[in-house]
Formats: structure tokens, sequence, C-alpha cells
């Protein structure tokens, strides 16, 4: 027939062909495979591109070798899609979305997951890397490339290149090793920086810079107080700008540095050996005065430019009023003379009295 064909009913055939358009219309909604304006009981193969202005329902499987764009799709099985294109971009990949993807159960990705904006998830489990390109900076709790409402469980190793920040309170079950290696010069120059309070629980000893509850391989500055309830020994200079209290012993194995009143209510001791030969040698060298209330004992020489006495009621004095000794004097008792000041210009020598 070279015209239209127009059926008023309904038509069954085993084959249509037409050389123009088709036209079925009959407005029967589709409810099923065998209701509708058309119903194929077979196969239907178009070369060009169908537009459906409703829904698709398809109760089988649906293949498209080519590109497809879909307002929305609903499958009630599995929807797979065997393209092999990788992903690139947001519009590129084996099925590209304008929106977002809603999915009710776990996803799996074979690959890597990239994210260009906010990825808000209950639970992620990876196989491999999790990798956050972001380069946000963390100033609080809800900033940075990653933020966890709650806690982090991490079984391995952590890395941070950059400052780790805690608003409460942190607690090391193992070793806590820091290695950067930055020497302290104050409160804000340090390897580790505790503005408030630092609590280790572990009871392990230290015999070593590598050894005890916790370790740093760097400078530590420290704003406030330092309690140590045991011993504290310092392999290098330790230097005071203030006022310091001891309430026990202090024993200094190298050179102990001080701008301020050192203040003991125990027994200072320096082991160090060395032997004083100027004011700026020895194992104790002090730059100012020294106050002593009590006795002092000198094992071996004492050299002095100037000693000021005071006369004892049990006294051996030196010869006459003069107030300078021109040589050594020897001697296992005491010396006291009755002049203002005594001028030593050698050594005197202060055996066992």
């Amino acid at each position: 027939m070279n015209g239209a064909l127009t059926v008023a009913g309904t038509s069954t055939q085993a084959s249509v062909t037409a050389s123009g358009n088709l036209n079925v219309t009959l407005t029967t909604v589709l409810t099923s495979k065998s209701t509708g304006s058309a119903v194929f009981a077979g196969g239907v193969k178009i070369s060009g591109a169908p537009f459906a202005g409703g829904s698709v329902s398809v109760t089988g499987a649906l293949s498209i070798t080519g590109s497809s764009t879909l307002a929305s799709i609903t499958a009630s099985c599995m929807l797979s899609v065997t393209a092999t294109t990788v992903s690139t971009s947001t519009s590129t990949g084996s099925a590209v979305y304008s929106g977002g993807v809603g999915i009710a159960g776990p996803a799996f990705i074979g690959g890597y997951l990239s994210l260009a904006g906010i990825l808000s998830q209950a639970a992620i489990t990876a196989s491999g890397n999790l990798s956050v390109t972001s380069t946000t900076a963390s100033s609080s709790t809800s900033t940075g490339l990653a933020v966890f409402a709650g806690g982090v469980a991490i079984a391995g190793s952590v890395f941070i290149g950059g400052i780790l920040s805690t608003s409460n309170s942190s607690t090391f079950a193992g070793v806590w090793t820091i290695s950067n290696t930055t020497v302290s010069t104050g409160t804000s120059s340090e390897t580790l920086l505790v503005s408030g309070g630092k609590g280790v629980s572990g009871t392990t000893d230290f015999s070593s810079s590598s050894t005890g509850s916790g370790t740093v391989g760097g400078g530590v500055g420290i704003g406030k107080s330092l309690y140590v309830g045991s011993n504290a020994t310092v392999s290098g200079n330790i230097s005071v700008s203030v006022g310091s209290t001891f309430t026990g012993a202090v024993i200094v194995a190298g050179p102990l540095t001080s701008t301020s009143i050192v203040s003991s209510s125990g027994i200072i001791s320096a082991t160090n050996t060395g032997d004083s030969s100027s004011t700026t040698t020895g194992a104790l060298v002090v730059a100012g005065g020294v106050g002593i209330g009590k006795s002092i004992t000198v094992r071996d020489f004492i050299k002095a430019d100037t000693v000021t006495n005071k006369p004892y009621p049990s006294v051996i004095p030196l010869t006459g009023d003069s107030t300078t000794i021109s040589g050594a004097e020897y001697g296992n008792r005491t010396y006291i003379t009755t002049a203002s000041s005594i001028v030593v210009s050698s050594l005197i020598l202060i055996l066992d009295s």
C-alpha cells in the first residue's frame, strides 16, 4: 500500500514494513508487556535513535552498545554497564551522571575513587589506598581535607607532615616517637609544643635519650612549670634564664648555665672532675658572688685575689697585721688575721685540720 493505512481497532500482524512514518495514535497506558498502544510479542530492532515520552520498563536485560542519555533509570534487577572507558573527570567514564546518585546499600569500587566535592558517609571501607588530594588546611574540628564527626581507629602507623593539634586528652598505649630534630630555643620554636598538660601513663624508665615512656628526637618547649618525680639526666648544657628551685639532689655531669638564681633545698652535686685554673674553668663556674651560710671544705688549693675575714676567739694570727701574703702558706690548723683583708699573690694550701 503506497498511502496511509488507518486501523481503528486492534491489528495483529506477523510483520509490518513501512517506508514512511509508522504512527500509533492510541493512548493506552503501558502497565505490562501485554498492554499499551503497541505490543510486540518478539523483539524490536531500531537502527536510529528512539525517543520515549514516558517511562521505559524492561523486565529482562537491556543492552545498549552505544551511548545513551536517560533522565532516570529504575531497575529491579542488576544494572550492568560493560563499557571499560576509564573516568578521568566528571564527564568521562562508562557511566556519567549529571546529578547525584543515591545508593541504599554497599558500593564496591575496584579502582580509585576521586571526589571533587565533599563526601559524607556513615562508613568507608577501602582495601587499597584512600587518597584525598585536596589541599584545604585544618584549623578546627570542622575544617580540613577530611572531617570525621566521630572517632577514627587506625591499626597501623600514622604519618603527619604538618602540625598535630588536639583539643582534648590524647592517650598513647605504646611508644611515642617524634623524629623532628628542631632544637628548642623557647616556647615557640620546638619539636613538641604543649600549651596544656601532657600525661604519659607508661611506666617504662629511661636509660638514654631513646628510651622511656615518651621519646622526643628534637627539642621540647615548655611554657610553664616542669615537674620530674625522679631523676633528671641531661647530657648537654642546661640554660636557666629565671630562678629555679630544686627540692632534691641535683647532679650535673656537664655544663650548667644559669643567668638567674638557682635554689635547692637538697644537695647540688657537680660530678664533673675538671680542675680550675681561672675564674672561667672548673666543675662549677659562678660569674657573680657566692653566699655560703655555713662551713666550706676544700680538699685542694684555694686561689683568691682578696680574702676578707673577722677575728675569732681561738686564732693563730699571721705575723703582724700585714694584709699581704707574699709566699705560699701551708698548715694543718686554722689561720685567721685581724686585718680587714688579705691580698694573696700565690696559693694557700689547706690540709686536714
